[in-house]
């Protein structure tokens, strides 16, 4: 899902199932159990990562797209990876040169 969800969104896919994702990430960081969190943030945003990264602007604009609390746990995700202070794609990207 991770996957298809990020190559929908990067190449400018409008069904309403790309936009429903994102919503439904957010709804869940916000109200599901731990659990269903873990899902979101290791199933989901881990496979989206790894196809996001290398996209560049396109991935750029993904992380961009996520809600608040999708996003913390997003940067928090990377900067578990990466180490302190690196938050962002760009972050890991420079960090990687």
């Amino acid at each position: 899902m991770g996957r298809a969800h990020v190559h929908a969104f990067t190449s400018g896919c409008k069904a309403p199932w790309v936009q429903d994702v994102f919503d439904a990430m957010e709804h869940v960081l916000v109200h599901g159990d731990g659990e269903a969190r873990n899902l979101v943030v290791v199933g989901l945003m881990e496979a989206v990562q790894a196809w996001a990264y290398p996209a560049g602007e396109a991935g750029n604009r993904y992380e961009a797209k996520l809600g608040p609390h999708a996003a913390n746990a997003w940067a928090d995700l990377i900067e578990g990876w990466t180490g302190d202070g690196i938050r962002t794609l760009d972050a890991w990207r420079r960090k990687a040169q």
